[in-house]
């Protein structure tokens, strides 16, 4: 439901108060509790005498109703009545040979003394009971008896002191929402080095300032507002028209604009400034001239100094599209817990347990469909502080923790950056993980850690989506234009320069059917060429570096002959890279040299998973000789067997500091790890390839075991490339 931007929407609603069907319940619970002994046929309830009553009760703001409501429609995955009706499971609860009851259920392997526990269920059964219950929605009642209300910790306690809040709102941008959201905003500012502005950020290039009353908005220089913080704006374009600054118009912009002329997305982040007192808000439809003689490419390389020196950047995770607004109306009962006064409050303490938004369905941060969107992965990553104002209400995330209207507190994070951080702000950890590296590449930690962190940026921007895979690279191209300037390093094609032979042994994660690459926009060997599907980037270990699992102790590689031309992440991407590029043009061409193999496919199921996996092998390998160590991952669905070949880009030789493997003697036996490309041949030049997957080999630990008992070195057990490197051939990869 739309909502004008006013404060007039401002509205609460009142927990705890039950509508006549639910107080009826509550007053026949009261008595069944007090017996101990109840037998299960006694905890069969009338409690709604028709589905309609549920959904009425929801509707007129009952809190056990709407709890209930709520996961009516998540087990039916339809919102609202004429939906859930026409689902063939719950047109079952208005038929007229079946009865709607409400049955308790204890749950002893949740209770715990002095709390008892159990699964309020609702649901259907023929009137004659010859069914079981068919159940429709379900809720989670704690029941305390008094006396042993001293037992209860101090967590519980202030609990029970939440559940008094007189009013709850109904807006997701009220009064009471935004002191909140100024406490938040308060002590992080106060609280948060990380989340701090760096000073060498610059100034956007230009800002919305709004007027005192929030009525219009004029375009103006960033750099004239120097002191000034701003906010900047996180949304879905999608693909209707709106209002965008073009050259024809830019003097209307900086004459002003009424806020009532602007996109609906656009009046509620004015109204989200207004309220926390903030004058300049950046939005790029607004703040970079569009059109073919715009300053995109320009504009876009800047986006570290927009969303990470932006005080905030509010999120419109509830808006598909500009003709939404974000700020909604929604019910908050649902989300909070319900107490029911079952008889004398004096000797009872019963509550049912609200959803809690933040943990329902995609109603938190990097799981709103918003955080789909590809230009939104960086716009995440760089802010320090984001607003995520959803369907069902608002999140608050910054570097330095989570924070909801259910969990107030700032959830501080526990400082590692690959694990999910609490699930969700490990993407703001890495952008600070990454600042906070020096910049000597040289230095073999921070070489390690810098290819890491890179490994994780990448690895999750593949999760997201693009409208037009040509922006793969410029939709992150404000994180790594910042990379380019901290380490002085360039890129080709997405791929760092200074570490080329580490950057080309990605891989695809191929448990998906539909798993394809066929952009053809980019030399095979960059990831830039990939539709569909999710992205893994092995980080091998070099001479003197030390990993978090594995210590290298020596290692073989592939060498660089010539490298391709280094491209900025702004670069064009033109449809039809291969029939545009030959040899002769370097451009995206790599020359390598190194072991090359002829191999074959060879598919077998997973003895533990059940899964295909596919084993390479080389073309006149013996069937008794096969040891299923060398696996393939293609990077498209369907690849031919013939013209395959292995070309080995790193051999390592690890000590597994977690296994530590040893002989007789407790000598400790380091593992072999390859890992290289699977190519086939072109059409271009005898020694011309293209990437096709990626392999990885380790043979087991314990063949490694007796070949170095036997004195051996182990490198015999590699089946690929057994021995010693040899000289190797020279190969071009296009």
């Amino acid at each position: 439901m739309d909502v004008p931007s006013t404060s007039s929407t401002d509205e609460t609603v009142i927990p705890h108060q039950l509508c006549q069907w639910c107080t009826r319940f509550a007053t026949n619970l009261s008595s069944r509790l007090r017996d101990e002994a109840t037998a299960d046929a006694q905890r069969f309830f009338s409690h709604y005498d028709d589905i309609r009553d549920l959904i009425q009760g929801s509707q007129s703001q009952c809190h056990l109703c709407s709890i209930l409501f709520v996961n009516l429609e998540e087990r039916n995955k339809s919102t609202g009545l004429d939906a859930i009706i026409e689902k063939t499971k719950i047109s079952n609860l208005i038929a007229s040979d079946r009865v709607l009851i409400t049955y308790l259920q204890e749950t002893p392997e949740h209770s715990r003394h002095p709390w008892r526990a159990f699964n309020l269920c609702v649901g259907t059964t023929k009137a004659d009971g010859s069914e079981p219950l068919e159940i429709a929605a379900l809720a989670y009642l704690m029941h305390h008896l008094e006396g042993e209300i001293e037992d209860i910790s101090l967590q519980e306690q202030t609990t029970f002191r939440d559940l008094f809040q007189l009013t709850l709102s109904t807006w997701t941008c009220s009064g009471l929402y935004m002191q909140l959201i100024k406490v938040w905003l308060s002590r992080c500012k106060a609280r948060h080095d990380s989340c701090q502005s760096r000073p060498d950020l610059r100034r956007p290039t230009r800002l919305l300032k709004i007027s005192r009353d929030g009525k219009a908005v004029r375009l103006v220089p960033g750099a004239n507002e120097s002191d000034a913080p701003f906010a900047a704006l996180s949304y879905c374009w999608g693909k209707v028209p709106q209002l965008m600054l073009v050259r024809s118009n830019y003097h209307d912009f900086e004459s002003g604009l009424a806020v009532s002329s602007l996109t609906k997305v656009a009046q509620d982040a004015i109204t989200v400034c207004s309220a926390l007192s903030i004058q300049y808000l950046w939005i790029d439809a607004m703040c970079i001239i569009q059109g073919v003689d715009g300053d995109f490419q320009q504009e876009a390389a800047r986006m570290e100094d927009v969303y990470a020196g932006s005080l905030v950047t509010i999120v419109a995770a509830a808006a598909s599209d500009t003709t939404e607004h974000f700020l909604k109306r929604r019910n908050p009962l649902p989300w909070r817990d319900c107490r029911l006064h079952l008889g004398d409050s004096r000797h009872y303490r019963s509550y049912v347990e609200g959803r809690v938004f933040c943990q329902f369905g995609d109603n938190t941060p990097g799981s709103f469909a918003l955080d789909a969107r590809g230009w939104c992965f960086q716009e995440r990553l760089l802010s320090p502080r984001s607003i995520y104002f959803g369907p069902n209400g608002v999140h608050w995330e910054c570097r330095g923790g989570l924070a909801c209207e259910y969990y107030p507190k700032i959830a501080a994070q526990h400082g590692a950056v690959d694990i999910g951080l609490d699930a969700q702000i490990a993407l703001k950890s890495t952008y600070v993980a990454i600042n906070e590296l020096g910049s000597d590449l040289g230095d073999p930690a921070v070489s390690y850690r810098f290819r890491e962190l890179w490994g994780i940026v990448l690895e999750r921007y593949f999760d997201t989506n693009l409208s037009f895979e040509k922006d793969r690279l410029v939709a992150m191209v404000g994180l790594a234009r910042s990379l380019q300037y901290k380490f002085d390093i360039q890129a080709s094609y997405g791929l760092w320069l200074a570490f080329f032979l580490d950057e080309l042994l990605w891989s695809m994660d191929t448990s998906s059917n539909e798993m394809t690459r066929n952009l053809d926009i980019a030399p095979s060997w960059s990831w830039v060429n990939l539709r569909d599907g999710k992205i893994f980037c092995s980080n091998t270990l070099h001479h003197g570096e030390v990993g978090e699992e594995h210590r290298l102790v020596d290692s073989t590689s592939a060498e660089i002959v010539r490298l391709p031309t280094a491209t900025d992440f702004t670069a064009s991407l033109i449809q039809g890279f291969s029939q545009k590029h030959k040899l002769d043009d370097p451009s995206g061409v790599v020359r390598l040299k190194g072991r090359l193999l002829r191999c074959k496919k060879r598919c077998t199921k997973s003895k533990y998973s059940g899964a295909t996996v596919t084993f390479l092998d080389p073309m006149e390998q013996p069937e008794d000789k096969i040891k299923n160590v060398a696996m393939l991952r293609q990077d498209q669905a369907a690849l031919d067997d013939e013209d395959l070949y292995c070309f080995l880009v790193r051999r390592e030789y690890r000590a597994d500091n977690e296994h530590e493997w040893t002989d007789e003697e407790n000598v400790q036996i380091d593992t072999i790890w390859d890992h290289g490309l699977v190519l086939t041949r072109t059409d271009d030049e005898p020694d011309a390839f293209r990437r096709v997957g990626f392999f990885t080999e380790s043979p087991p630990a314990q063949e490694l075991k007796q070949i170095r008992a036997a004195g051996g070195r182990g490198d015999d057990a590699m089946y690929l490339f057994p021995g010693e490197a040899s000289q190797g051939v020279e190969i071009s990869i296009v």
